[in-house]
């Protein structure tokens, strides 16, 4: 993970997989990470301040995949095995392989709904891989 380093560190992860930090072998923050609603990433040093750097060369952000600079930098997209993410534009960037199962939008992510719901291969709202991560009541 680290071309720079040899230092072990770790995954802290959100309910929905994405990393909210990593931290090293003796349990001390070494970076911070937040999302937006559809996954636009803010890094943070260890005390929250905002941070354009990285110490650790982590390439996965939000529900856990892999956050893929493109032209230079300024397209980052995301892999969800079925199809590319866009995190600043919170839509997918094909359509739904599926077609019109759920919803008429085959572009959307999560119905819309990113906060309770997570789709880690990429296809819809309602089928296989699909998980509501949230309940409304206990």
């Amino acid at each position: 993970m680290n071309n720079t380093r040899t230092d072990d560190y770790y995954y802290v992860q959100d309910h929905l997989h994405s990393v909210a930090a990593l931290i090293d072998e003796g349990g001390d923050v070494v970076e911070r990470y937040e999302y937006d609603a559809y996954g636009q990433m803010t890094r943070l040093d260890p005390d929250f301040t905002a941070w354009s750097g990285t110490e650790a060369g982590n390439p996965y952000y939000f529900t856990g995949r892999r956050l893929d600079n493109m032209d230079n930098g300024s397209l980052k997209t995301m892999y969800y095995r079925a199809r590319y993410y866009d995190p600043y534009a919170g839509r997918f960037m094909q359509h739904d392989p599926l077609g019109y199962v759920d919803e008429m939008n085959l572009y959307q992510y999560v119905r819309s709904n990113s906060i309770n719901l997570v789709d880690p291969w990429g296809f819809y709202g309602g089928g296989a891989g699909f998980k509501k991560v949230v309940s409304g009541n206990p």
